[in-house]
């Protein structure tokens, strides 16, 4: 029970002080939904995990969430349950039920996939 009670204060403070230290790049995002994360506004080099959805500038590594993941700029995977989307480039695997990018380089899945220009392949019904 102590070990329990240690480790959600640790959690607990990471979101209170981590964002005054580091606006720029972080190797780990957890958030719960966006704006409720530890850095709001930092480059992800690594892992963004959003429990109900993320939002990131940029993202060099994996962004998952459970409904929906955001960001500016993608290298690696971006993966959620029902939404992506990606205001400017994509490079890597984009996997959802809806998929939305402005430019994709890579492998895009899912039903509905929707890129304004595409070099890759799309699995999608649409």
């Amino acid at each position: 029970m102590q070990i329990k009670t240690k480790f959600l204060m640790l959690i607990f403070i990471l979101f209170l002080i981590c964002p005054v230290f580091s606006e720029i790049w972080t190797p780990i995002n957890l958030s719960l939904y966006h704006p409720v994360a530890i850095f709001t506004k930092a480059d992800v080099t690594g892992i963004d995990l959003g429990i109900l959805g993320t939002k990131s500038d940029k993202v060099f590594g994996i962004q998952y969430s459970l409904f929906h993941s955001k960001c500016n700029e993608c290298y690696g995977i971006q993966e959620s349950l029902i939404y992506n989307k990606i205001n400017e480039n994509m490079y890597g695997i984009q996997n959802a039920i809806y998929n939305k990018v402005e430019t994709m380089y890579g492998l895009q899945t899912a039903i509905v996939n929707i890129a304004n220009n595409y070099y890759g392949i799309k699995q999608g019904l649409v």
